[in-house]
């Protein structure tokens, strides 16, 4: 049966109900790859950011690096010596910490007691070299950490740092973390 014509804004179309239902179950069918379309072009922008944030960082030049030749750490005694220490962050303008000198014998406690702010873990992170001192301040058995492989100085080290973190795990693979040979018997 003829039926009379369709008017959309103003525009007259003569089309049977047959043909607009199939119109319609096209547009059904194709509105959820275009969605889908819309979304992997939206993943694709994002994940182009993403690397090149990730590529910056991972390109980035390290500022604690070894020092050619350097001396590797064995069978450290424990003998610790701070000579005239200066530190200066990266990019500030006053020291934090001016002319220390401290000698720690092998086997000795010391406690490093002050108010917040005041350099105690500046003190600690320079002695595992996460910043770089000026050579001929900081020793270990003698040797400059500044010329000392920093893998065998900070396994020479035993740190407990100020930062709580926990993963999602067991409380053995947290504490055994950073070690490539996990012997968790022990």
């Amino acid at each position: 049966t003829t039926s009379d014509p369709i008017v959309i804004f103003n525009h007259s179309i003569d089309i049977s109900v047959g043909q607009l239902t199939q119109f319609l179950g096209y547009i059904n069918i194709l509105i959820w790859p275009m969605i889908a379309l819309g979304q992997i072009v939206t993943m694709i922008a994002r994940a182009r950011g993403s690397l090149k944030r990730i590529s910056n960082f991972l390109d980035a030049e390290e500022d604690i690096k070894n020092p050619e030749n350097a001396v590797v750490l064995k069978n450290v005694k424990g003998e610790i010596e701070f000579k005239h220490l200066t530190f200066k962050y990266p990019e500030a303008s006053i020291d934090y910490l001016k002319d220390i000198s401290l000698k720690i014998n092998p086997g000795e406690n010391v406690g490093i007691i002050g108010k917040i702010g005041c350099g105690k873990t500046t003190l600690a992170n320079s002695l595992l070299r996460l910043y770089n001192v000026n050579e001929g301040s900081i020793f270990i058995d003698g040797v400059d950490i500044m010329h000392a492989d920093l893998a065998s100085l900070r396994d020479a080290i035993s740190y407990a740092p100020q930062d709580n973190f926990l993963f999602s795990d067991e409380m053995g693979n947290n504490i055994a973390f950073s070690s490539d040979n996990k012997d968790m018997d022990l």
